[in-house]
C-alpha cells in the first residue's frame, strides 16, 4: 500500500469502512478493535489525500469514516466539499445540459419511500425560486423498474420529474449522469446558503412554503378519490366516517447498510391510542405489510396491512386522505407529509431528521446510559453527535446508551393532543408554554437541524411527555 495508486486506496479504505460499520454493530464489540480500524482508515486517508487531494470518492470516504467515529466536524466539512465539487462539475458541462439535473440515488428513490420528503423539498425549492430552475430527470434502468416499491407514488411525482426508461434516451444520458448528478438526500443550496443536511433543507423550504400560504405539493386525483372511497365502503367503513392511519415500524426493515432496530416500535403500545380515536367516532387503519404481526380485532380498527385490499395506490390514498397519521421513523409518514396530512410522530430517532412541520406533533425516544441508568438530557440528545446516530450499534457500543421507547401512555396522550389540536379545542396552560419554549430554545441552540443554527425544530413535542420529562430540560 505504498504505491501511488488512488484506486487501490479507495478499495482498501472502503473495506475498512465496511468492517468498521460491521464491528460497531457487532454483539462482540471491542473498543481496541474500533481504535485499530479507525486508525488504519485515517492513516490510509492521509496518504490518499497526498496523492489525490481532490478525488471526490476520497472525500466521501473521509466523511463516512468521520461519521462512524463521531467526528462530526469533519463529516460536515466533507458534505460541503462534496457538494461544491458536484456543483463545479455541472458548470463544466456543455451549455445545453447545464439546466439538467440527474436525480439520485436512484435506488433510494425507487426502493425507499422515505425519499419522498427529499423529492418534495427539491421540487418546492425550485417553485419558490430558492434554487436554480432545472429540468429534473431520473434514469429508470430496466433492473430498477422491477424494484419500485410504490409505482403509484412515482406517478404522482411524474408531474414534476421526468422518468427516463426509453433505451435510446438512457444510452444517451448515462454518460452525463455523474457530471449532472444531484443527491436529493444530501446538501442543497437554498438562496445564498448551502444546507449540508437534507432534512434541514426540508425544514427551511417547508417554512417558506407555509409562510407563502401555499397548498400541499401533491393532491389526490378525483379518480383516485372515487376509487379509494369505493374501496373503503367495501372494507365496511361508512361513507361519512373519518379515519387516521398508523404505521408502526417493526423488524429489521429494508435494505440498509446499518442495522436499525432503534427505529422500531411495539404495535401493542399503540392500542390505547387507537381506542382514543375510536372513542370519539373515528376509525384507525393500520398500514404496513404482511411481514408485520397481525393485530387482534378491535372496534373500528382495520388491519389493512394483512388485508386483500392492500395495493400501492391504496397505500397512497389512505396516507393522503387520513385526518392525520400516527407515524414512526418510517417512510410512510413522508407520503402523508407530501399530501399535507398532519403527523403524530412517535418513537422518533434520529432527532436531526425531524422534518414534520408546525401542524404536527412528535415524541422522541429517550436515551439512557447503560452504565448507571441515567437518562441523557435533551441538550445532549438534540445535539451532534447523538442527533445523527443511525444505528442501534452506535448507540449501544460507541456511546454506551440504551434506546427507550415511548410508553403506551405517552402515545395515547399524543394522539389525544392531536385530536384536540385538529378539533380546535387544544388548551396549553402557562407551564406547557414555558416548557415548550425551553425545549425549542435547546433545539435552536444545539443546532438539532445541522446547518441551521438558531432554528428550532418546527413541530411541538408532546405536551404530557414533556411535562413528565421536564427534568431533562436542565
Amino acid at each position: 500500500m505504498k504505491l501511488p495508486w488512488p484506486a487501490a486506496y479507495l478499495w482498501y479504505i472502503n473495506g475498512i469502512a465496511d468492517r468498521l460499520g460491521a464491528h460497531i454493530n457487532s454483539d462482540i464489540y471491542k473498543p481496541e478493535t474500533f481504535i485499530s480500524l479507525a486508525g488504519a482508515a485515517r492513516k490510509a486517508l492521509e496518504h490518499l489525500g497526498r496523492i489525490a487531494p481532490d478525488m471526490p470518492q476520497a472525500k466521501a470516504l473521509r466523511g463516512t469514516i468521520a461519521f462512524l467515529t463521531g467526528d462530526t466536524k469533519t463529516w460536515l466539512a466533507m458534505q460541503y466539499e462534496i457538494f461544491a465539487f458536484q456543483e463545479q462539475q455541472v458548470l463544466l458541462a456543455s451549455p445545453i445540459h447545464r439546466n439538467v439535473r440527474v436525480l439520485g440515488p436512484v435506488h433510494h428513490i425507487v426502493i425507499g419511500i422515505g425519499s419522498t420528503v427529499h423529492i418534495d423539498t427539491y421540487i418546492k425549492a425550485g417553485i419558490l425560486g430558492l434554487r436554480q430552475s432545472s429540468r429534473a430527470i431520473l434514469l429508470l434502468e430496466p433492473f430498477l423498474k422491477r424494484e419500485i416499491v410504490n409505482p403509484c407514488m412515482l406517478e404522482y411525482w411524474s408531474h414534476h420529474i421526468e422518468f427516463i426508461d426509453d433505451p435510446d434516451k438512457l444510452r444517451a444520458l448515462r454518460p452525463l449522469q455523474d457530471k449532472l448528478a444531484f443527491d436529493i438526500c444530501g446538501p442543497m443550496r437554498l438562496g445564498e446558503k448551502t444546507i449540508p443536511w437534507g432534512h434541514s433543507a426540508a425544514v427551511l423550504v417547508q417554512h417558506q412554503w407555509l409562510h407563502q400560504q401555499r397548498t400541499p405539493l401533491l393532491k389526490l386525483t378525483p379518480e383516485h378519490v372515487a376509487r379509494g372511497r369505493k374501496e373503503l365502503r367495501n372494507i365496511g367503513i361508512p361513507e361519512d366516517a373519518w379515519f387516521v392511519t398508523a404505521h408502526v415500524r417493526e423488524g429489521n426493515f429494508g435494505r440498509h447498510r446499518f442495522e436499525e432496530p432503534y427505529r422500531d416500535a411495539n404495535i401493542k403500545t399503540y392500542f390505547a391510542g387507537f381506542q382514543s380515536v375510536t372513542d370519539v367516532g373515528g376509525w384507525v387503519i393500520r398500514l404496513g405489510d404482511s411481514s408485520m404481526p397481525q393485530i387482534s380485532p378491535m372496534r373500528n380498527v382495520f388491519d389493512y396491512a394483512h388485508s386483500a385490499y392492500k395495493s400501492d395506490w391504496m397505500d397512497v390514498f389512505l396516507s393522503a386522505a387520513a385526518r392525520f397519521m400516527i407515524g414512526t421513523s418510517s417512510g410512510m409518514s413522508c407520503v402523508s407529509y407530501a399530501f399535507g396530512v398532519p403527523i403524530a410522530m412517535t418513537n422518533y430517532l434520529s432527532t436531526s431528521t425531524l422534518y414534520p412541520d408546525c401542524d404536527s406533533l412528535f415524541l422522541p425516544k429517550l436515551l439512557r446510559h447503560l452504565a448507571d441508568g441515567e437518562y441523557v438530557n435533551f441538550r445532549q440528545q438534540m445535539s451532534l453527535p447523538l442527533s445523527i446516530v443511525n444505528s442501534s450499534g452506535m448507540f449501544r457500543n460507541r456511546f454506551g446508551l440504551e434506546v427507550v421507547p415511548n410508553t403506551s401512555e405517552d402515545i395515547r396522550d399524543l394522539i389525544i393532543e392531536m385530536l384536540e389540536k385538529l378539533g380546535g379545542v387544544v388548551c396549553y396552560n402557562h407551564e406547557d408554554t414555558v416548557l415548550q419554549n425551553r425545549f425549542r430554545t435547546i433545539t435552536a441552540e444545539m443546532e438539532t437541524l445541522p446547518g441551521l443554527p438558531g432554528v428550532a425544530v418546527p413541530s411541538r413535542i408532546g405536551r404530557n411527555f414533556l411535562a413528565r420529562h421536564k427534568h431533562l430540560l436542565d
